[in-house]
């Protein structure tokens, strides 16, 4: 599943002068739920919420498997504040979960961006069954093996709201 999410961003961000082992690692930020369901339904199963954890941990440690460097933003951020955070650390892309209210924050994060001259491209995020299928992951000999990073290069951001 690990391989599988470094191939999925590896093919998404496709810009092989990016991943050079010489330049700084692109940052991929993450706009989705780390675990549970978004709703209030107190009825969601344990097996749910593992799923979606098992998604999430898969997807950043793909990131750093691909060569990029992973920045989790909190979901309970507001437009402006997810639009600071990309633009602080220089975000290049963003990978945004299947929730209307997550895309319309990050559709409306992207285009504050745009106005400042900054490029964010959007992904989708990976879901569990696009991690754990039971078919091999074709034509990717270049990402079987994780890529060689600068050990003084960030792996992951993370920030807090102070509280």
């Amino acid at each position: 599943a690990i391989r599988r999410a470094a191939c999925y961003f590896a093919s998404l961000a496709d810009d092989s002068k990016a991943l050079d082992p010489g330049n700084a690692p692109p940052i991929i930020a993450i706009l989705a739920n780390s675990g549970g369901s978004s709703t209030s339904n107190k009825t969601v199963s344990l097996l749910t919420f593992r799923a979606d954890t098992i998604t999430y941990f898969c997807t950043i440690v793909g990131l750093f498997w691909a060569g990029f460097t992973a920045f989790p933003v909190s979901p309970r951020n507001g437009t402006e504040a997810i639009a600071d955070l990309l633009r602080r650390t220089g975000s290049v892309y963003l990978c945004v979960g299947s929730e209307p209210r997550l895309s319309n924050a990050a559709q409306a994060a992207c285009y504050a961006l745009r106005s400042d001259g900054q490029q964010v491209a959007v992904f989708k995020m990976p879901a569990f069954d696009d991690l754990f299928q039971p078919q091999p992951i074709l034509n990717t000999d270049a990402f079987l093996k994780p890529k060689r990073r600068d050990l003084d290069a960030s792996m992951i951001i993370l920030h807090s709201s102070g509280e």
